[in-house]
């Protein structure tokens, strides 16, 4: 029976990337953080095709909603849940995480996964996990972060990336949840994050030059022209090295 790594080079960027194998004890290390139970609902905010949040209630027997802006994502993820029996305990739905479907302080804890550095109004988004939050949730962020200035015309280099584009420095993401009200900061660094994602997105599509010769990846990533492949791999590296990009869990608390 063929793998879905078989067919790597026909998924998106964000499937291939949400299936490196790091991902799941990343998330598991931060839900500990926030003591994760059968009693506990929980939002997943760009919850792509559904496997984390499956492991989550599989794992902890917690309630799990996934929000995803992709409707393609979020139909996957809910054929995911049917077939695991779960379609109970997890659901899926298309949501923009600046505008959240959901009333006042309902989930218990939020994670977010190497999704936050895309969101455009990152300020509007705080806002709303704040609000539907209860009283000492926990708000779990892992993200790409930067350990250096740099200039914004390199950045904006990377606009077909948006995960590289919009990251910002570890103290301006604390600064900005802290201004919308979370407290108690607790920091986790993950110095080996960004090499493992590289060496595996690279691993399972044949090399980077392949992946990204492929115009539906380029698409995937916002582009919306057929990029030269040579400069599109060479600006990413130039930028992964001046920024000193690397990959965090910033975990907070609604008081």
């Amino acid at each position: 029976m063929k793998s879905e790594l078989d067919d790597s080079k026909l998924m998106s960027l964000t499937q291939v990337f949400g299936m490196r194998p790091s991902r799941l004890k990343l998330i598991a290390d931060a839900v500990r953080i926030a003591g994760l139970s059968d009693t506990h609902t929980l939002l997943e905010v760009g919850c792509g095709s559904g496997v984390a949040a499956v492991f989550l209630s599989q794992e902890y027997g917690c309630n799990v909603v996934g929000i995803d802006s992709s409707e393609r994502m979020i139909a996957l993820a809910a054929r995911q849940a049917e077939a695991e029996k779960l379609a109970y305990n997890v659901k899926f739905l298309v949501a923009d995480a600046a505008n959240l479907p959901f009333p006042d302080s309902i989930f218990d804890t939020i994670i977010c996964e190497a999704v936050f550095s895309t969101i455009v109004d990152k300020e509007r988004a705080a806002k709303e996990f704040r609000r539907v939050l209860r009283s000492g949730g926990k708000l779990l962020i892992l993200d790409f972060v930067l350990r250096k200035e740099i200039k914004k015309e390199l950045q904006s280099q990377v606009s077909f990336l948006p995960c590289l584009a919009r990251t910002r420095h570890l103290e301006g993401y604390i600064r900005l949840f802290e201004q919308v009200g979370f407290q108690n900061s607790y920091i986790e660094d993950y110095p080996q994050e960004v090499k493992r994602t590289g060496w595996w997105i690279a691993y399972t599509s044949g090399s980077w030059v392949k992946l990204f010769a492929n115009p539906s990846a380029q698409s995937d990533c916002g582009s919306k022209e057929i990029l030269d492949v040579d400069s599109l791999i060479e600006t990413c590296q130039r930028f992964s090295k001046e920024a000193e990009l690397g990959y965090a869990l910033i975990a907070l608390t609604k008081p």
